[in-house]
């Protein structure tokens, strides 16, 4: 995408939906537009920094191994590297390296109001339905490289529970 383009997002209320962990290596996108196009792509800071509005998914069933994890394109969102790479080097396209909070933002209240449904979810927020997921650690807590290693142990729709992890699973993995 060049420069002007990604100005005009912010003026026009433009949102742009993607998937991180393409941005780590996409060799398809390589090899289908060349060098100097690909260096083009996949640009989520330059429009976000431009007032464009960033959501991301999995692209199911596309992406249907890595990308389907959430948590896997925001570890890719804030490194660029392959998951778990520790060096501490930005892969590809590291001037387009996201933070945890951007990444958040983006999977969440960004994605609703997409949606038009900012005021029923996106933010946990008295009178909105309590969608929402609880993580075996707080994100902020731990490296960026170790968040694809993060385990989700109840995920809730609208107040219910939907999905819980084995909580004695939980406690042996930790513990042990």
């Amino acid at each position: 995408m060049d420069d002007n383009s990604i100005k005009r997002f912010g003026p026009l209320h433009v949102f742009a939906q993607s998937t991180p962990i393409w941005a780590v290596d996409d060799k398809i996108a390589l090899r289908a537009l060349g060098e100097e196009r690909y260096q083009k792509n996949y640009n989520y800071k330059s429009i976000q920094d431009h007032g464009g509005i960033l959501t991301f998914g999995s692209d199911f069933p596309v992406e249907f191994t890595l990308g389907l994890n959430a948590l896997n394109n925001i570890e890719a969102g804030i490194t660029r590297q392959p998951l778990g790479k520790a060096d501490g080097t930005a892969g590809i396209f590291k001037e387009e390296c996201l933070t945890l909070e951007d990444m958040i933002r983006a999977y969440t209240v960004n994605g609703a109001r997409q949606l038009g449904l900012d005021d029923e979810v996106g933010t946990i927020e008295v009178g909105k339905k309590a969608d929402l997921v609880l993580l075996n650690h707080n994100l902020f807590d731990i490296e960026p490289h170790q968040i694809h290693q993060t385990k989700i142990l109840y995920t809730m729709m609208d107040g219910r529970v939907v999905y819980h992890r084995d909580i004695k699973v939980w406690l042996w993995e930790r513990f042990q």
